[in-house]
């Protein structure tokens, strides 16, 4: 089941006043913290930072990261270097009250919207 991603249509962050820094030492812009808040899912950065040392062998500087809603309460957390590439991360999460699907970006370390980049 696809989802329409809103949370960066309304957010329409383009840039940051400054980077944020989560409790696992992943840094982030001010559009991902709004984003969090929106949909409370403050937990999905843990998870980013928790997968990067297993990602770091295939790490560009960029990493695709999603989050996709199963259509049964669930969703997918996947982690890729691009479009089309096998992730190096796939995670299914069982139960989540996200009602979104999220998509972000990994650039040299820092987590930001694709509207951001």
């Amino acid at each position: 089941m696809k989802t329409k991603i809103k949370y960066y249509e309304d957010a329409q962050a383009t840039g940051t006043e400054q980077y944020w820094l989560g409790f696992l030492g992943i840094k982030y812009t001010d559009g991902i913290k709004s984003m969090m808040i929106k949909l409370e899912c403050h937990w999905l950065i843990d998870i980013v930072a928790s997968y990067l040392p297993k990602c770091r062998e295939v790490d560009n500087g960029f990493m695709l990261v999603t989050l996709e809603l199963n259509g049964k309460g669930g969703a997918v957390f996947t982690a890729r270097t691009d479009t089309g590439v096998k992730p190096c991360v796939k995670q299914v999460i069982p139960f989540t009250d996200i009602k979104e699907n999220v998509k972000m970006y990994l650039i040299d370390g820092i987590l930001i919207l694709p509207s951001e980049y």
